[in-house]
C-alpha cells in the first residue's frame, strides 16, 4: 500500500502530456468526445468484469481518468452549468447505487489487498459514477462556499495546503502505515471492528499519521515548489524523447504502484505484464536519464535511451539466469528484452529526427532575426 499512490502521478503526467490533443478533440467533438470515452470505458469494464479478461480493464487506466479530465474543459469553458451539474450528480448517484447493489462492483471504492475486485486500479465504472457525482456536487455548492473562500485567512489556508498537496497525497499511505506500526509496537490490542474502542483507536491512529505526514511535508514539500523552468524556443526535435519520457514514467510509476515493495525482485503483473518493482524502477531511472540528457540536445537523449536499453538488457540476462539475488523468471526477462529493443528503436528515431550534434537550445538562440555575424557570435556564446 505504500507504493499505491504512485499510480496518480503516472496518470496525471500522461493526461497533462496529452492535453494538446485532448483539448483539440474537445473543441471539435464537444459532447461526442465524452460519449466516445464513456463507450470505451463500458466496453473495457464488460471485458474485465463480465468476461474475466483482466487485461481489458487496463484500458480504463487512461480512458476513465481522461473522461474526468475532459469534464474539466467543460468547466473551464463555463459550459458546466448548475443545471448540467445537477443532472450529472443525479445520474452519477443512480449509476453508483445500481453498480454496487445490483452490479458486481464492491462498495469500497479504494481497493485494498485481498479484495476480489478493485474499483480503483484499474478504475471501474463505479469509480467513474462516483467522480460524476462528486464533480456535480462541487459545482452546485460553489456559489455557496465562494464567499467564505474569499476571506483572506481562509484562502491563505487553502493556498498553503495546495503548495504541498501532491507531497501529502504521495506520502499519506506511508504515514498511515507508520502510524499503524507505532500503535502495534505499543502492544495495544485491536478492539472488535465497529465498537467504541475501535473508533477511539482510529482517532489516535489518524493523529499519529497526521504528525508523521506533517514531518514528511516539512522535509520533502520544498521539492514541489521548484522555481519555474525557463522557457526556450519551441523545437520539434525533442518530441520523440519527450514522448518516450512520458511513456517510461507512466509504465514505471504504474508498475511500482501495482507491485508489493516487500517483494522487490519477484515477478508480478501490475499492468497485465510480467514486471517486478526492480524493473519498474529501472524505467523511472531511464526516464530521468533521458529527461536530463534531452536538455542538451537530441543526440544526448539518444545516448541516454541506449543507456536505458543497456540496463534492460542486463536485467533480462539477470532474470533469465537467476543471477545474484534475482529469481529466475523467463517472463520478466522477456519483458526486459522487449523494453530494451523498444528503447534502441526510440534512440535511433530520436537521433534521426533531431540530428547528430545539434546544439542545445538556450536563451541566446531566442529573439529577432540577426545578421550572420551576430548569429555566429550568439552560437559561440551558446
Amino acid at each position: 500500500m505504500v507504493l499505491q499512490p504512485l499510480w496518480f502521478l503516472g496518470v496525471y503526467l500522461a493526461l497533462v502530456a496529452l492535453t494538446p490533443w485532448t483539448w483539440s478533440w474537445h473543441r471539435r467533438l464537444g459532447s461526442w468526445l465524452l460519449a466516445l470515452l464513456l463507450a470505451v470505458a463500458v466496453v473495457s469494464d464488460v471485458g474485465r468484469v463480465g468476461f474475466g479478461h483482466e487485461t481489458a480493464g487496463y484500458v480504463n487506466v487512461i480512458v476513465v481518468w481522461l473522461l474526468v479530465y475532459v469534464i474539466g474543459y467543460w468547466y473551464a469553458d463555463a459550459a458546466l452549468t448548475r443545471a448540467r451539474a445537477g443532472l450529472m450528480s443525479v445520474v452519477g448517484l443512480i449509476a453508483l447505487l445500481v453498480l454496487v447493489t445490483v452490479g458486481p462492483y464492491p462498495l469500497r471504492m479504494v481497493g485494498v489487498p485481498g479484495d476480489r475486485l478493485s474499483n480503483m486500479h484499474p478504475p471501474t465504472l463505479a469509480v467513474l459514477a462516483l467522480a460524476l457525482l462528486q464533480i456535480g456536487l462541487l459545482v452546485l455548492v460553489k456559489p455557496t462556499v465562494m464567499p467564505w473562500l474569499r476571506r483572506p485567512l481562509v484562502w491563505a489556508g487553502v493556498v498553503w495546503v495546495n503548495l504541498s498537496i501532491l507531497t501529502m497525497y504521495l506520502w499519506h499511505q506511508f504515514a498511515l502505515v507508520a502510524a499503524g506500526r507505532l500503535l502495534l509496537a505499543t502492544g495495544m490490542r485491536q478492539p472488535d471492528l465497529g465498537h467504541a474502542g475501535w473508533w477511539a483507536m482510529r482517532v489516535g491512529w489518524l493523529l499519529i499519521a497526521g504528525l508523521v505526514l506533517v514531518g514528511i511535508v516539512a522535509l520533502l514539500g520544498r521539492f514541489e515548489r521548484l522555481a519555474p523552468v525557463e522557457v526556450t524556443q519551441r523545437t520539434w526535435t525533442s518530441t520523440p524523447a519527450a514522448i518516450t519520457v512520458v511513456g517510461l514514467l507512466f509504465a514505471g510509476l504504474l508498475g511500482l504502484a501495482g507491485t508489493r515493495v516487500t517483494e522487490t525482485v519477484a515477478s508480478q503483473h501490475p499492468l497485465g505484464l510480467p514486471l517486478s518493482p526492480t524493473v519498474a524502477a529501472s524505467l523511472v531511472v531511464a526516464a530521468a536519464l533521458v529527461l536530463h540528457a534531452d536538455r542538451r540536445g537530441p543526440s544526448r537523449a539518444a545516448g541516454a535511451l541506449l543507456l536505458g536499453s543497456a540496463m534492460e538488457a542486463v536485467l533480462a540476462v539477470a532474470y533469465l539466469t537467476g543471477f545474484a539475488f534475482l529469481p529466475t523468471s523467463a517472463a520478466v526477462a522477456a519483458t526486459c528484452a522487449v523494453l530494451g529493443v523498444v528503447l534502441v528503436g526510440l534512440a535511433l528515431l530520436t537521433r534521426s529526427v533531431g540530428g547528430a550534434g545539434d546544439p542545445p537550445l538556450t536563451r541566446a538562440s531566442v529573439g529577432p532575426p540577426a545578421t550572420s555575424g551576430r548569429r555566429s557570435a550568439r552560437r559561440r556564446e551558446a
